[in-house]
């Protein structure tokens, strides 16, 4: 059972109720709490050890937010983040001035195992002050092409695990190059348990400038 240690002194009698003016008599004391066993804790939530460091940190906590070190899209045709842990149920692509040498779309696929490019059902679209256009994807989650090699994509996707290996994707990307928008959405059902997600180019463009990142929880 736990203690209670009142200062400085003033004494109370068994059974005297301790009242907010009696502990103000002397001034402003110090009620500290001590001997707590970790019997008078939930055996699985709160401990003496988590009490005693007030401290809570990514690495203190059973399911992280991560963030992973951004890979640079200067080159190539795909950038994979691999090794994402089994029990992250949330996912953030985002994306830092990529460009790519032509004017094809981009993909943003998921893996377990290998990186999946069937079985999705994904709308992408580009819009800007002219209008837009849009198509559906079946090989990814696919961001539409504004048809000008100068894009400069910035912004993310978050795609979110619905249950078991069944997952779905929104995002919303900016142009600074040609003031136009993005937006992206769908969802696929993967063979297995997720452990990586990857972005890439399509037809025969590669990356030539910009970095994307992910984080996970």
């Amino acid at each position: 059972m736990a203690t209670i240690t009142v200062t400085p002194s003033k004494t109370f009698s068994s059974g005297e109720v301790v009242t907010a003016t009696k502990l103000n008599l002397l001034g402003a004391p110090t009620v500290a709490v001590s001997a707590i066993a970790a019997a008078d804790l939930a055996a699985d939530s709160v401990t003496t050890v988590k009490i005693a460091d007030a401290n809570v940190t990514p690495a203190k906590l059973s399911q992280p937010l991560t963030l992973l070190a951004a890979q640079p899209t200067t080159s190539g045709t795909a950038a994979t983040f691999s090794s994402i842990p089994s029990w992250a149920k949330r996912i953030t692509m985002m994306l830092s001035g990529v460009s790519t040498t032509g004017t094809g779309n981009l993909l943003i696929q998921l893996g377990a195992g290998s990186t999946a490019t069937t079985g999705y059902s994904s709308y992408g679209m580009s819009f800007g002050s002219s209008g837009g256009n849009g198509a559906g994807f079946d090989s990814g989650f696919g961001i539409k092409a504004n048809a000008n090699a100068a894009d400069l994509y910035s912004g993310l996707m978050t795609i979110t695990n619905v249950s078991g290996n069944t997952w779905v994707a929104h995002g919303g990307f900016g142009n600074s190059a040609t003031s136009t928008g993005f937006f992206s959405a769908g969802g696929v059902t993967l063979s297995g348990a997720l452990d990586r997600v990857r972005i890439s180019t399509t037809g025969a463009d590669t990356f030539d400038a910009g970095s994307v990142s992910v984080m996970y929880e």
